[in-house]
């Protein structure tokens, strides 16, 4: 088993001794309690019990002795935790996201924890329209714009799903079906070369369709992390993409298979 992380993980907190416990498995697929016992400095009953709570949500499986990966693909990390990983990665892909607006713009932007960090960068555009079916985004735009900016905000309506505030069903896919935005914005769970664009959520999946299907441009954020895996529902194949927003760290054999399809990878420093 390869020892990818220095050992120097004794005192931190819960959260954080748990973040490491993933980010253990992801680098080694394993792990024995006695290997995270004496990595964290922490009882065999605490390890058991990260274990256990990690396994009850769904983040990784229990084995006699230890644990491993197995994460369903349908599995959905709560929003909130979602929406704090990986957050220098997320402002700089919304920060280089939005230099593609420009003033006058129609813009549809999807429930996703990297789409939501673009509005405060939209601020300096004027005469914006944004379509959403997030009421998360939504009141993010609201908070940020002032009445002056000629913003026009538009909520699709919808089921609104718990925890995630995002707006599903026939009333939010039939609204984003009668308009035409210039660009759209989304996020995605995960992508693969050969299965393209996936997400957690049937329903969201069905919204971020409609959603693509309606923009002239299409720009899917996702950090680096998203690369090389699939979730359970498919948004669609690579080629709905004009451009994909990531980080720097994004594989780069991956990068290359993307665009040798013509799809943009633009990387934010």
């Amino acid at each position: 088993m390869s020892d990818v992380y220095s050992n120097t993980s004794s005192g931190l907190d819960k959260q954080g001794r748990q973040k490491e416990i993933l980010d253990f498995l992801k680098a080694n697929s394993a792990a024995s309690v006695a290997d995270l016992c004496e990595r964290f400095q922490v009882s065999e009953m605490t390890i058991r019990r990260d274990l256990h709570e990690l396994d009850r949500v769904g983040l990784l499986r229990r084995v006699h002795g230890g644990a491993m990966l197995g994460a369903s693909r349908s599995y959905e990390p709560p929003y909130k935790s979602r929406a704090v990983e990986n957050m220098a990665q997320k402002k700089a892909i919304a920060r280089r996201a939005a230099a593609f607006v420009v003033d006058g713009d129609s813009l549809a932007l999807d429930n996703s924890t990297t789409t939501i960090e673009m509005v405060e960068f939209l601020t300096p555009r004027l005469n914006l329209t944004i379509v959403t079916a997030s009421l998360s985004i939504a009141m993010a735009v609201a908070e940020q714009f002032h009445s002056n900016s000629g913003l026009r905000l538009i909520v699709t309506g919808g089921v609104v799903r718990p925890g995630e505030m995002s707006l599903v069903g026939d009333f939010a896919q039939n609204m984003l079906r009668e308009l035409h935005a210039d660009k759209a914005f989304i996020g995605v769970g995960a992508i693969d070369i050969a299965e393209g664009f996936t997400e957690y959520n049937l329903d969201d999946a069905f919204v971020k369709r409609a959603l693509v299907a309606s923009a002239r441009e299409v720009y899917v954020l996702a950090d680096s992390t998203k690369f090389g895996r699939s979730t359970f529902a498919s948004v669609g194949a690579l080629d709905i993409a004009d451009a994909i927003v990531t980080d720097t760290s994004i594989p780069e054999k991956m990068a290359e298979q993307i665009r040798a399809r013509g799809i943009e990878v633009i990387l934010a420093e």
